[in-house]
């Protein structure tokens, strides 16, 4: 008697996503735990974090924590190129891309699972800092915590475009320190690009610098003022280079 095949539906499609993807998140976040990475770059974060709050409030005396989220998106610019840089690029260096791009596992796939253990690595270090808003209670202030919470919505969609940005790096070399390089002058272009908007002449160049500019929607979420457009600048970051990383991942399968 012979089987019929049955056709796989949209359902079907999205659990062997999550699935796969999830096996893929698993070996990276253990990879980062086994490795001493992780621990370096979670103390080197939290150290210099600590720091800008206690400095912060020191010096201005006031209980909001606006200056401490604007700063720590600088310390993400220059730490999350380093936490990427081996995502692709030693798999790269190490021709295990090879194993991964013949197994059942899809591009897509693995782009997914390196990318939320590296956002999920980040999400737990910034979660560390929520300590921060009941330090400042504690200490008799009442920080105004719809700006607190806009703030770090804001920062975590900024870990978002960042992750994305340093996976597509990751995708186009073997060498480590090419990607973190090549992804840490991206994310500034994009960080500076609304500081080059004071130097052009009110236009369509003005509109279309700042629009590029991954800073000014950051800065608005700090202040507590967000709109929809904010959302689907994140968003488009993200998807636009992930799927990039998974053009990149299905040449390196046809070479």
């Amino acid at each position: 008697m012979q089987e019929t095949a049955v056709a796989r539906g949209p359902l079907d499609w999205i659990l062997d996503l999550v699935a796969k993807s999830f096996y893929v998140f698993k070996k990276e976040m253990k990879t980062y735990f086994v490795s001493p990475i992780a621990y370096i770059i979670a103390f080197c974060y939290l150290f210099i974090s600590g720091y800008m709050f206690t400095a912060h409030l020191m010096q201005t005396k006031h209980a909001t924590l606006a200056g401490f989220l604007q700063n720590n998106g600088v310390v993400l610019l220059l730490l999350v190129p380093i936490l990427t840089m081996r995502l692709l690029a030693e798999e790269r260096r190490q021709k295990t891309i090879e194993l991964l791009l013949t197994s059942p596992l899809t591009p897509t796939q693995i782009v997914l699972g390196k990318y939320f253990a590296c956002l999920g690595l980040l999400t737990a270090m910034m979660g560390m800092t929520l300590l921060y808003p009941y330090v400042l209670v504690q200490l008799g202030g009442n920080p105004d915590w719809g700006p607190v919470k806009t703030g770090y919505l804001g920062l975590w969609l900024l870990s978002a475009c960042f992750v994305a940005i340093g996976l597509f790096t990751s995708s186009l070399t073997d060498n480590q320190l090419v990607a973190a390089v090549v992804s840490f002058v991206i994310l500034l272009i994009l960080w500076i690009a609304s500081w080059s908007s004071a130097y052009l002449e009110a236009g369509t160049m003005t509109t279309v610098v700042e629009a590029l500019s991954i800073l000014m929607p950051f800065a608005d979420f700090v202040r507590g003022l967000v709109e929809s457009r904010y959302y689907i600048y994140y968003v488009s970051i993200v998807v636009v280079f992930l799927f990039a990383s998974v053009r990149m991942l299905e040449a390196s399968r046809w070479r």
